[in-house]
């Protein structure tokens, strides 16, 4: 199984890379999760940019309903789910961290 966010450091810039190109970079809940396990090791780094992007073609399509983003209970009709607080809390600290983005 690949990691579905990709980190690498190259000097001073850290890249943030989407990696599930096969679903244009469609956002799941473990996504989330890595994610902002990502931005928050970067924002403690002594990087001075990060540069966010998508793995293949694509940046990022949003959600991926069908790859696990909202759980279904029925099959029918998705749940009205709160919003992932992890990915709140990434793109907060992607405005917030003192790297420039």
């Amino acid at each position: 199984m690949t990691a579905p966010v990709l980190v690498e450091r190259r000097g001073a810039v850290t890249l943030v890379t989407l990696n599930r190109p096969q679903r244009r970079n469609g956002v799941t809940l473990a996504m989330c999760e890595a994610f902002h396990t990502a931005v928050r090791e970067v924002a403690a780094s002594d990087a001075r940019v990060v540069v966010l992007s998508g793995a293949g073609e694509n940046f990022c399509v949003g959600a991926d309903i069908g790859g696990g983003i909202i759980e279904t209970e029925t099959g029918d009709t998705p749940p009205a789910t709160p919003p992932d607080p992890a990915i709140y809390h990434a793109a907060t600290l992607l405005h917030t961290m003192p790297q420039i983005t």
